[in-house]
């Protein structure tokens, strides 16, 4: 945190950008890339109507997305003034609220949406072909969203604190793992999946 602070204070504006511009830009290609990786590996299955689903769940998860950078730009812009203005209780007062705020909104997104899942979908364009495979697509989102705000929150968070190189990383092994796990359970034990939950390890017919 020191080693960081300091280049805060003493670094040229040119490594500055460099520093914490370039890992940013990275960020953002690594979430074009975490999209990407699951209508790819769906894609492989060769199902239209799968790769159909995961299209009209795009929408939500970008509402998604959108909601933590809200929280995490807006938390790391003030975090960021209270940083230079050497006031640490605002430091701890704001990255609480993003914490605890980033955590309420999820479980409420997480309830909104599975209380009205068929609803949801229907009004992202699901019809009878796609209406099963996109509210299964969506309640998989909705019971993440916790996780998913908080990490957006948080990425943004520590960046206020010139940690720009560990929010890459940190993004980065998140978007490899997501890759490696498509690959595993699409196309290695593919079947493992198209059971029912209820069904897939109790041996129910």
């Amino acid at each position: 945190m020191e080693k960081n602070r300091k280049m805060l204070e003493e670094a040229s504006f040119g490594k500055l950008l460099l520093n914490l511009c370039l890992p940013t830009i990275l960020i953002m290609l690594v979430m074009v890339v975490y999209n990407m990786a699951d209508t790819f590996f769906i894609g492989q299955t060769g199902d239209p109507v799968k790769i159909a689903a995961i299209s009209l769940c795009a929408p939500l998860f970008s509402i998604l997305s959108g909601l933590g950078t809200l929280l995490g730009s807006g938390g790391c812009t003030a975090v960021s003034l209270a940083l230079g203005k050497q006031e640490n209780s605002r430091i701890k007062a704001y990255t609480s609220l993003c914490c605890y705020g980033s955590l309420v909104i999820g479980f409420l997104f997480l309830t909104f949406v599975l209380i009205f899942l068929t609803p949801i979908s229907l009004a992202l364009g699901a019809d009878s072909a796609t209406l099963s495979h996109t509210c299964g697509y969506l309640r998989i989102i909705a019971l993440g969203a916790p996780v998913i705000l908080f990490n957006n929150v948080f990425a943004n968070i520590i960046r206020a604190d010139g940690a720009a190189k560990e929010s890459m990383i940190a993004n980065g092994l998140g978007t490899l793992s997501n890759i490696a796990l498509d690959a595993l359970f699409i196309l290695v034990f593919p079947g493992m999946w198209q059971a029912p939950p209820w069904q897939r390890f109790s041996g129910t017919p």
